[in-house]
């Protein structure tokens, strides 16, 4: 496995990629044997991870450990997202939809540069219709 120097991971990508499983701090930290109040503090930004455990994080939640060590290009905000019934749906479920996005539009940017994309041409065509048709 990968390794890298404690105090250098991104915490905003750890509670990311926890988002994006659906999983909070505590079922987290059960999982990779560690304390939820590390986790948060990793999270926050305020203590870095030793290695064996960045690893098992990448292992429980999916991603590789370099994820961890990367800045976050444009982050999406629940006011960015759309429901139907905002009032009656889980915030859990809002935190892991908004966590979804984020990473989508990770994936689109890495897209756009990685390949060489024709530009979008669509043509103006006249139309013989009226306002009312």
């Amino acid at each position: 496995m990968e390794r890298h120097k404690a105090g250098e991971l991104n915490g905003r990508r750890l509670r990311l990629a926890r988002l994006f499983r659906g999983l909070t701090q505590s079922e987290l930290a059960r999982e990779v044997a560690a304390s939820p109040a590390l986790l948060s503090q990793a999270e926050t930004g305020t203590r870095g991870l030793g290695g064996d455990l960045v690893d098992a994080l990448a292992y429980v939640l999916g991603f590789e450990p370099g994820f961890f060590f990367q800045r976050i290009e444009d982050e999406f905000r629940e006011e960015e997202c759309n429901f139907r019934r905002r009032r009656v749906t889980p915030e859990r479920l809002v935190k892991r939809l908004v966590a979804q996005t984020t990473l989508f539009g990770m994936l689109v940017r890495h897209l756009q540069e990685a390949l060489d994309m024709p530009t979008l041409s669509v043509p103006t065509l006249p139309s013989s219709a009226s306002r009312e048709d």
